[in-house]
């Protein structure tokens, strides 16, 4: 519970877990663990109810408004969204590009088969998680909720918190 993301994750690829719930950058270092081989020694299983579905979330990258050089920002920014930018990034970070003219013949099995879950999925909702899902002001009520959840393990409160939070949706 009180381990960082990375802490966890590495816990999981050592053996001291039995499932780690996160986004497709984690196999991103599975793929330079030697021994840690993809359907042979850890899979990608949907949480139960979202089969079909592709959780979405986005990286971005945001320039600073006050720069020397803004051509070179927008030099640095159109090859990032490039199709090759966007192959090189997501293939070392472990995600899928979100352009459809990006050849991912090269990427790992599991981020293939990611591509190909989410070009089938039925739907993409968007991450509460991250924010993309809720306004920021009912993303802190949710993370206080969760905060209090894990401090007091008063399910009822708990819920009736992300309830309140939901309910207030715009």
């Amino acid at each position: 519970m009180y381990l960082s993301l990375t802490d966890a994750n590495e816990r999981f690829v050592e053996g001291g877990s039995v499932f780690f719930h996160q986004g497709d950058w984690a196999a991103g270092a599975y793929t330079e663990t030697e021994g840690f081989d993809y359907e042979s020694e850890w899979s990608h299983v949907p949480f139960p109810g979202t089969e079909g579905y592709y959780a979405m979330n986005m990286d971005s990258i945001v320039s600073a408004a006050d720069t020397d050089n803004p051509s070179a920002v927008e030099t640095f920014l159109r090859y990032a969204g490039s199709a090759d930018g966007q192959r090189r990034f997501n293939q070392k970070k472990g995600s899928i590009p979100p352009r459809t003219d990006v050849d991912t013949g090269q990427f790992t099995q599991f981020l293939q088969d990611q591509q190909r879950a989410f070009q089938q999925s039925r739907s993409q909702p968007l991450s509460i998680t991250h924010g993309l899902g809720v306004r920021p002001d009912q993303l802190i009520e949710l993370k206080t909720a969760m905060s209090a959840f894990v401090s007091t393990w008063d399910v009822e409160s708990a819920a009736d918190a992300v309830i309140t939070a939901l309910e207030h949706a715009a």
